[in-house]
């Protein structure tokens, strides 16, 4: 379809910088269109060429790294997807996206999510 008013790019290069239809491709695979630039995905990101997004990339906990975990009813930690890498130690916690969970707070390994203690209790990292 072809409207009158708007810039039609061909299919092989489909997005308009403002003066010239273009195509992106390489380390810059995204189009921007706030900039109407080609882009690189953000941080721990990678592109979905079907869907021409960017996706976050998955990672799992590497709980031998943290302390204040626990396993809040659950019987073990779970196992790694050995296709994955952890998250680093600055965010070392997986819900979707590499997050952090500071004591006092501490991550629970069965609900996924970083909780605080009920009132008048302490997390203690020798108890999981």
């Amino acid at each position: 379809m072809q409207y009158p008013n708007v810039t039609n790019c061909p299919e092989g290069f489909p997005f308009f910088d403002g003066s010239s239809c273009i195509n992106c491709t390489g380390t810059n695979p995204v189009f921007n269109m706030q900039s109407k630039k080609c882009d690189s995905c953000p941080f721990d990101t990678t592109i979905n060429t079907d869907l021409r997004t960017c996706q976050q990339i998955p990672h799992y906990i590497d709980y031998s790294l943290v302390e204040n975990y626990m396993l809040d009813n659950t019987t073990a930690l779970p196992t790694p997807d050995p296709s994955l890498t952890p998250c680093n130690s600055q965010k070392p916690y997986f819900n979707g996206t590499c997050v952090t969970c500071k004591l006092p707070y501490y991550w629970s390994a069965n609900d996924n999510i970083c909780k605080s203690c009920s009132a008048g209790n302490v997390f203690d990292i020798n108890q999981k």
